[in-house]
Formats: C-alpha cells, sequence, structure tokens
C-alpha cells in the first residue's frame, strides 16, 4: 500500500491548525474567565472597602457615644456629694444608667465574596484578615456589645434607675416614654446609684478599649485592600 506523502502532510497540517485553534480558542476563554475573575475580585474588594470606610466612621460614632457616656456617669460614680451640681448635670448622668449602643456593622460585600470563594484574593495574608474580621472579630464584638453592655440594662441598672424615674405619657411618634426623675436630692446619696454607676462607667471604657482596637484593625485592613487594588 502506497502513502501519498504530500496528502499526509497536508492531513497533519490540518490536523495541527485544528489542534492549535482549539488550543487557542481554550487559552483565549481562560484568559476571558481570569479576567472576569480579576474583575469581580476587585469590585468586590472594592465594595468591601467601602463598607470598611462606613465602619471605620460608624466604630468612631459608637467611641465617641460611649466616652460621652462615661463622661456623666463620672458625675455619680465617683459620689461628689459635697460638689454643687445641676439638674442638668444629675439628670444626664442619671438617664446614661439606662444607656445602650447600637453596632451596625456591614458585611454583605464580604458574604458575596465568601459564597463566590475567598480563593479568588490572591493574597494570602489580606484573606485571612478578611476572615479574621468577618468570621471573628466582628461576631464577637457584637456579642460583647449586647451581652456586656445593653443587656446589663435589664438587670443590673434597670431595677436601680427605676426607683428614680418616672415615666410619662409615650411619644407616640418618636416611640419612646417621656422620663422625669424624682427625689434628686437621695441620688447621689444612694449607694446602689453609685454602686451601679461605677459600674456602667467601668463597662464604657472597656468597651471603648475593645471597639478601638477592632477600628485600628479595621483602618489596617482598608490600606491593605487599597494595596491590592493597585
Amino acid at each position: 500500500m502506497k502513502f501519498n506523502k504530500r496528502k499526509i502532510i497536508k492531513i497533519c497540517g490540518e490536523v495541527s491548525l485544528i489542534v492549535v485553534g482549539i488550543l487557542l480558542a481554550l487559552q483565549i476563554e481562560n484568559w476571558n474567565e481570569d479576567r472576569k475573575e480579576q474583575r469581580f475580585t476587585k469590585e468586590t474588594l472594592g465594595e468591601i472597602k467601602s463598607s470598611l470606610q462606613a465602619d471605620s466612621l460608624h466604630l468612631k460614632s459608637r467611641i465617641s457615644r460611649l466616652k460621652d457616656i462615661s463622661k456623666k456617669l463620672i458625675v455619680i460614680s465617683e459620689s461628689k456629694i459635697n460638689q454643687e451640681l445641676t439638674y442638668q448635670e444629675i439628670n444626664q448622668s442619671f438617664h446614661s444608667l439606662a444607656s445602650f449602643i447600637l453596632l451596625e456593622l456591614k458585611t454583605a460585600s464580604y458574604e458575596t465574596l465568601k459564597n463566590t470563594g475567598l480563593n479568588v484574593i490572591k493574597d494570602s495574608q489580606l484573606r485571612s484578615e478578611l476572615v479574621n474580621l468577618y468570621d471573628f472579630l466582628y461576631p464577637r464584638i457584637n456579642w460583647l456589645v449586647e451581652r456586656e453592655f445593653n443587656q446589663p440594662n435589664q438587670s443590673d441598672y434597670r431595677p436601680v434607675y427605676n426607683k428614680y424615674a418616672v415615666y410619662g405619657e409615650e411619644v407616640s411618634s418618636k416611640g419612646y416614654f417621656q422620663i422625669d426623675i424624682q427625689e434628686f436630692d437621695k441620688i447621689l446619696q444612694d449607694p446602689e446609684i453609685t454602686k451601679a454607676a461605677r459600674q456602667k462607667y467601668n463597662k464604657s471604657l472597656s468597651m471603648i478599649d475593645r471597639l478601638e482596637r477592632v477600628k485600628v484593625f479595621v483602618d489596617r485592613l482598608i490600606l491593605m485592600i487599597d494595596k491590592e487594588l493597585g
């Protein structure tokens, strides 16, 4: 059986072209997928950065509120009985016993990235820090705010607070009650009030420290994302 050399060469050439075409098509497809993945990663990281910037401002405002609460609580936590205090100072300090804070940190962008796959982030340190913040630090600080600062209101401070609080009519448009206080002269002389104020003052300082540490972490993570985005 004789082989037509020219025909074989032609067939081989056609096969080679087909193979090269297939490989080129696969390469282009992979390249397009990589571009889509990179675009998605950059867009998602950009959204996470925006969320972190909002969180940083939110944490700053919560820290500021806690500092304001602690300043008001110090008035009665130090039992300044002999100091002349105005009605407003006693009023603000007393009402701070029933204060609480709302912590609203944004996690939607991270959850989107997490559901897609965190491996799209090539920087392993950035990936690890994101997981640490969103899966550990944020849940923990939310738990601490509720468990150590907000919940004790009902069990530790509210009973003492209610000894002197007079609840008026509900302000329906704003969803809270008009509250006045009575027996000003007894508030600073009540050891339960002084003890409760000191406890809450210490909790405020502790919570300030924890929120400040989270904010430092958030601000550092924003810089890392900036570097990743180029």
